[in-house]
């Protein structure tokens, strides 16, 4: 890279984004070119400037409503559809599952809570190698249905059928040859399909695959009595035995 990176901040918590600009120009590796008040303003300022990259503060969203993650998820769809789109960094509340979810379904790739030196730049390093960077929430999904927050259907309102009934021949082992033979399909379809459950759901191990799938009533509970069985989800029934997930 020749020169420094150029960046804009945007947000109501203009303390802490000044705490973040003082971090990144403390690298020489970038430079704040401008700070607005609102994260709306962020894609006028993106428009008129052309940064490399944003960083929107969400934090006073409300974790229980909400509130207000319409704008910034508004924000963050216009910037990433700009002719050239900026990184995009969301510096949240810890306890923004919620919003992660949604932000995660616009596109964006870098979400911190965390403002410490390490964490800031690591997400811009993240972001520069195109890579996506949510370290405080990367279980969070599976978590929050094992607490019982969520239900069967907020768990699978996101999946299309193929994915739920592949979701539960992957909570039970199923490699994708044996899910494409079983299914009809063919196995680089039914890669596509694990890659697009690993990421709308949050899963990424076997152990956290088959927490979703009991989550959302595809496998039964331990004691095998459960109402949630497999049966009534596409018309897959238990299967014995137990592969290798890859």
């Amino acid at each position: 890279m020749t020169g420094r990176a150029s960046v804009v901040l945007a947000g109501p918590n203009q303390l802490l984004l000044i705490g973040v600009g003082q971090v990144l120009e403390a690298t020489d590796r970038f430079k704040v070119v401008n700070q607005a008040h609102t994260s709306e303003l962020a894609l006028t300022l993106a428009r008129q400037l052309g940064p490399d990259y944003v960083v929107l503060d969400a934090t006073e969203q409300s974790h229980e409503t909400n509130a207000g993650a319409a704008g910034v998820i508004g924000t963050l769809r216009g910037l990433l559809q700009l002719s050239k789109p900026p990184g995009v960094l969301v510096v949240l509340a810890p306890d923004h599952f919620r919003l992660v979810e949604e932000l995660r379904r616009a596109g964006c790739r870098a979400c911190v809570s965390t403002r410490s030196a390490d964490t800031v730049l690591r997400a811009m390093d993240m972001l520069s190698a195109g890579r996506e960077f949510f370290p405080e929430w990367r279980n969070s999904r599976p978590r929050e249905h094992a607490r019982g927050n969520s239900g069967p259907s907020r768990l699978l309102r996101d999946l299309n059928r193929n994915e739920v009934r592949i979701l539960a021949l992957m909570a039970r082992g199923h490699r994708s040859k044996e899910i494409a033979a079983r299914l009809g399909l063919a196995e680089g379809t039914v890669n596509n399909y694990r890659a697009s459950i690993r990421s709308k759901l949050g899963v990424r191990t076997h152990a956290e695959i088959r927490e979703a799938a009991r989550a959302a009533g595809l496998l039964d509970p331990p004691d095998g009595h459960g109402a949630g069985s497999e049966r009534g989800r596409g018309g897959i029934g238990p299967e014995h035995g137990e592969g290798t997930v890859r």
